[in-house]
This record gives structure tokens, sequence and C-alpha cells, in this order.
């Protein structure tokens, strides 16, 4: 099996084809020379971009709350939103897929991992970015917090924008940041390759937890790249060339 890429997106996007093709675009020059392969593990249809700005908070917390909240159905609802990242991974079982999974499609994947067998899967690693992940765990008990979420993964990195209202600011309240969470969830062995790391991200889109914003980043590419060529784990990708 050879090396393939995935990203699961954030909450409910406008127009999924367009959101595809844009990330597509995102990551290309990061797989060129490579025989690495693209994936898009879309979880949701929904068109939240019709209704009013403000209600994108109250929409994130209604995802949230219907993935863990233990009301009728929910093992349904789990295992359907994380449907084709699940067929994705099983389809690479012997090959390595580095996932990139964006805001709440972060909770998803590792929610899926943590309650995967490792036989089911392929070698993973995996980049969050404008995760939820540091404060989900504050808002519903049993939340199992573990790295690695399956010993199937082998790198985990966690990046954040310092002004990510979703993931990193320290400006609207200490509770709300993700560069805590390498604190939060850690692997036994402190010195173990697959203890998650923070990485600060700095882009210039106008909307910081924009995905596009993330991918673009050198330290998104940079991991990419590595995977894409399979070389090690890039620990200096935040300042190398």
């Amino acid at each position: 099996m050879g090396r393939t890429v995935v990203f699961v997106h954030g909450r409910g996007p406008k127009d999924l084809p367009v959101k595809e093709a844009r990330w597509r675009t995102d990551v290309s020059d990061a797989l060129t020379g490579s025989a690495a392969t693209l994936e898009f593990a879309s979880y949701s249809k929904q068109a939240y971009g019709i209704l009013p700005g403000w209600l994108g908070p109250l929409l994130l917390l209604y995802d949230i709350m219907r993935w863990f909240l233990p009301w009728p159905g929910r093992s349904q609802r789990r295992l359907r939103l994380a449907g084709r990242l699940s067929d994705i991974l099983r389809a690479n079982v012997g090959g390595e897929v580095l996932i990139i999974a964006h805001s709440f499609g972060s909770v998803l994947a590792y929610e899926l991992l943590l309650e995967s067998s490792a036989d089911d899967l392929p070698t993973v690693w995996l980049i969050t970015v404008g995760s939820p992940l540091s404060w989900v765990p504050r808002l519903f008990l049993g939340f199992e917090k573990k790295a690695p979420p399956n010993k199937a993964v082998k790198r985990w990195a966690n990046m954040y924008h310092h002004a990510d209202p979703v993931a990193g600011t320290l400006i609207l309240s200490p509770l709300f940041r993700d560069n805590s969470l390498a604190d939060d969830y850690k692997a036994p062995d402190p010195l173990a390759p697959e203890q998650p790391v923070d990485w600060a991200i700095y882009h210039f889109e106008s909307y910081s937890h924009a995905d596009n914003g993330y991918l673009h980043s050198r330290s998104v590419q940079n991991v990419t790249r590595a995977f894409a060529n399979g070389k090690d784990w890039p620990f200096d990708a935040v300042t190398q060339p």
C-alpha cells in the first residue's frame, strides 16, 4: 500500500465540491513529485452558510452536543458522520495515512481513532488544526483524553492560531485556547514519538479559523511534504524553509 493524505473538513461548509477542489489545490505543492494520493472525508451536507453568521457558534455547539450527548441514536449518528473517514482508513490498511482534520472534523477524527481497532487502521500521522479539542472535554464528562488515541497513530501535531476563536485565542478567555492540548493529552512516556506537540500558526487570512490559512502554512506544508515523500517527521517544520 502507498501513502494517502486525507482532509476532514470543519462544520457544514456551504459547497462541498468547492471545498474539496480548494483543499486539493491548497496541498498540491507539498505533494509535487510524490506518489501520494488525496482523499476528502466529508461528513456533512448541511448548508449552514445560508444562515446568519452569529449562529455559527451555536451551530458548532449543536454539532458537538449531538456527537457526545447520550440521547437515542448517538452511536448510529457517530457512525454515519465518521463513515467516509472510516472507509478511507480501512481501505488503506497496510499503508500510511496523514489525516489533516480541521475544527469539528478534528473531534470526529480523534474519536474515530480512539474507538477503532488498530488492526483496522493504517499507520497514521495526525494533524489537527483550528481544533476545539482543548476545551470540548470541559463540557462533557467521560471524554477520554489520550495520546495517542490509537497505537496506529505514530505522530500528532496540533496547530493553532492565537486569534482563532475556536482553537487558539488567549484574548477571549484562557479556557478557549488550544496551545494546552499537548499538556492535556499526554502519552505515558514523555519522550515517546507519539507525544502530541502544539505548534502556533501565523497566517494572514481575514478569518483566523479559516482552514485554507492553516493549510497554506509552512508547518502543515512541511509535514505533508515529508509524509508524501517517505521522510521522517519534521520536528523543525515550523522553521525549516
